[in-house]
Parts: C-alpha cells; sequence; structure tokens
C-alpha cells in the first residue's frame, strides 16, 4: 500500500509541476564521464541520452526509486522521528536519487524527495548535502536547496560556517527569498557578527514586502545597534549602517 500510495502522490506532483513548467532544462548537464553509470543501468540510460529522452528516463528512474524506498524492510536502525515510515537502511537510496539528477537536473522534486529521505528519515546527513550540493552545481540558484541546505545546518551547528559561504554568494541576488536572507542574518548573530547581521538586515527591512520579515528585521536592528556602537535604541540604524558602522 505505501508503495501503491507514494507512486500515485508523485503522479500527482508530476503532473502538476510539469503543466507548471516547472522542470525548465538547466544551463548545463553532467558530461558522460560524470554520469556514474551503473552495470544495471548504463545500457539503458545511454539509450536514452543517445535520443535525447532524458527526461523520460529520469522519469522512470525516479519510479524506480519510489518501488525502491517505498518497498517493505526489515526495520532497523529506526528514525525516532518516524518510526513507522522510511527507516530502515537503503543503502542505494543516494546512488538511485544521483542517478535521476544526472538523468534531469531540473528534477528538483527528486532531490528534495531524497535528500530529506535520507536526512530525517535515515539520519544520513552527509549524503543528503553532497546531493543538494550537486544539484547546486547544476543549478547554482535553485532556492529551494538553499533552503533544505540552511534546514540541515541548524540540525548540525558544526557546519554553520559552511552555510554562511554557501548563503554570503547568492543572498543578494534579487531573486534570493527572503527567508534565506533572514537565515543568514540569523546565522551571523549567532557566530557574533553583529556588524554583518545588521547590514543584512536593514538590507531585508528596505527590500521584502512581507511585514512580518520587516518587523523582525526592524526588531533585531534595534537591538544589534547598541551592540556595534550605535545608541541605545537604534534610532539612527540608517545612517549609521550606511556608513558602514
Amino acid at each position: 500500500m505505501l508503495k501503491i500510495a507514494l507512486i500515485v502522490l508523485y503522479g500527482g506532483i508530476a503532473v502538476s509541476w510539469t503543466a507548471a513548467g516547472s522542470r525548465r532544462l538547466p544551463s548545463y548537464f553532467p558530461p558522460l564521464e560524470a554520469m556514474h553509470f551503473s552495470s544495471e543501468t548504463a545500457s539503458r540510460d545511454l539509450t536514452l541520452l543517445s535520443f535525447g529522452l532524458r527526461r523520460l528516463g529520469a522519469d522512470l528512474a525516479f519510479i524506480q526509486v519510489l518501488q525502491y524506498y517505498g518497498s517493505p524492510e526489515a526495520l532497523r536502525d529506526r528514525s525516532p522521528a518516524h518510526p513507522d515510515y522510511g527507516a530502515g537502511s537503503y543503502p542505494e537510496l543516494y546512488s538511485r536519487v544521483g542517478r535521476v539528477l544526472r538523468l534531469d537536473p531540473s528534477f528538483h522534486y527528486a532531490v528534495l524527495y531524497g535528500s530529506g529521505a535520507l536526512a530525517f528519515n535515515l539520519s544520513r546527513t552527509q549524503e543528503a548535502v553532497r546531493l543538494l550540493e550537486e544539484g547546486l552545481r547544476y543549478e547554482p540558484r535553485q532556492w529551494r536547496y538553499h533552503s533544505y541546505l540552511a534546514a540541515l545546518a541548524y540540525q548540525a551547528p558544526e557546519d554553520s560556517e559552511k552555510l554562511i559561504a554557501i548563503l554570503e554568494r547568492i543572498v543578494y541576488d534579487p531573486e534570493c527569498p527572503t527567508m534565506l536572507q533572514n537565515i543568514l542574518a540569523n546565522l551571523y548573530k549567532k557566530v557574533g557578527r553583529g556588524g554583518r547581521a545588521a547590514r543584512l538586515y536593514l538590507y531585508i527591512l528596505e527590500n521584502t514586502r512581507d511585514p512580518r520579515y520587516r518587523e523582525h528585521a526592524e526588531h533585531q536592528l534595534r537591538l544589534l545597534v547598541p551592540e556595534i556602537g550605535g545608541p541605545a535604541g537604534g534610532h539612527d540604524v540608517y545612517t549609521r549602517l550606511h556608513r558602514g558602522g
């Protein structure tokens, strides 16, 4: 039943995503030497690639992922958060989802599904991170991948600096979601970089249309200005921060 439910769920999502045009061709495809063909799938994948059927190949490969992960397995090392679903070992899940990604780097849902299962159900966070980072090599502005990496970094505080480096590359892009900008500002605060946090909160305050983020940014600025040398209350926060203080 679980296998059938997963396939039906994927079918509905795939139809809605295709209808919305969300699977646009990326600007870069992995070269053949980076495809990591397995002996079991090499012939089929090469045939599909030679006929330009990347998307069809990825769809078929993802159905196989759902069949694999949705099939019963002797449950061991159960996830405390989800003891009855998706736990076990499933040692091939990472490689199977990686195959989908390399066939069609625009198949974002497969990457999000796989990384979520690896991190949250199977406690294999590093594999989830590698999958998301590979996806970002093909599409650096795929915000959902950045969002997942941010969520994983919050689970592993030792990865905060790595996440900061990733977010700093994209956070001032006009299309970057405010959520990611806010995450980076919060991380700056967490690691003691009050000046950088304040400048980013100011950027959020001046650019977001979301009243919740505006309110949060203004509140944080009033807390941070005294910390970085401004007067209590932060009434001249704009002047000080625009000067680079």
